[in-house]
């Protein structure tokens, strides 16, 4: 059979697609790398090599178009490297685009955008604006509950913000409500989280304690230090930082051999991360 020969016009877009094609993989390879690189650096806190690789991933994902996932992604996880940095300004207008770009596109992905609110409200409330965070905070919780049917861990941080919030506020009842919440969405098969489970029961341990509750306060103590101690080991410093504040709940209630013992565990422990 002769070889037939193509009219130069198709060859030049049969080209000309392939290199569009190519361009568009590197692209893509090229952010796959940089993002990456950026988790990779945030996780072992090289919070400057961190935002070098995520400032250079969303130069690539800026090419991409709007409801592309992986701009929402660039702006949201650098918005959450600077919130970690307490680099509030440089964090609010990222996660407020992260928001806008979650709730844009023919699909919305409900998961993502209630973390992107969560995360919105933190900003607001560590910048002590309790009313607009509270106002996220609420407009996120049926997001995430409907997004998994039932409570997700994202759900629970929620309640456990909330309750922070109204901590903060001395809102002591409402904190305590939160609370609660927060504990039983991180003890349920859908939102089962070990460290969130442990800062609820200190939230709450701490709670009980400025409301008068002793007993209640004593017992949730007790949940917490285990709680730690199976989440991060016997050398955390939440574990020692829980300790500290048993040690203080037992000095009140006259239980000073007690609350040496706790000391001493809690002294121990910073000891051991010293080193």
């Amino acid at each position: 059979m002769p070889f037939r020969k193509l009219p130069w016009r198709s060859g030049v877009a049969a080209v000309l697609l392939l290199l569009l094609l190519q361009s568009a993989f590197a692209q893509s390879a090229t952010w796959e790398t940089l993002h990456a690189a950026g988790k990779q650096a945030f996780t072992e806190r090289r919070y400057a090599d961190a935002e070098k690789s995520y400032l250079l991933a969303l130069t690539d994902a800026e090419n991409f178009t709007e409801t592309d996932p992986r701009l929402a992604t660039t702006v949201f996880d650098l918005g959450v490297l600077y919130y970690a940095q307490r680099r509030y300004s440089d964090a609010e207008p990222l996660l407020q685009r992260a928001v806008e770009l979650r709730e844009t596109g023919p699909e919305i992905d409900r998961p993502e955008l209630s973390k992107a609110l969560l995360q919105l409200a933190e900003v607001y409330r560590s910048t002590h604006r309790f009313g607009k965070a509270e106002s996220l905070y609420q407009r996120a919780l049926p997001i995430s509950k409907d997004a998994s049917n039932a409570g997700s861990a994202t759900t629970g941080y929620i309640y456990h913000d909330l309750g922070l919030l109204y901590s903060a506020q001395d809102r002591l009842s409402d904190a305590e409500a939160q609370y609660l919440l927060a504990i039983s969405t991180f003890e349920s098969p859908s939102g089962k989280n070990s460290m969130g489970l442990a800062f609820g029961l200190l939230n709450l341990a701490q709670t009980y304690e400025e409301e008068g509750k002793f007993p209640d306060a004593e017992s949730q103590y007790r949940r917490a230090i285990t709680a730690f101690q199976d989440a991060s080991g016997p050398n955390s410093p939440n574990l020692a930082l829980t300790l500290e504040s048993y040690a203080r709940l037992l000095r009140k209630l006259k239980r000073k051999d007690d609350a040496a013992r706790a000391e001493k565990q809690a002294k121990e422990i910073r000891n051991h991360n010293s080193l």
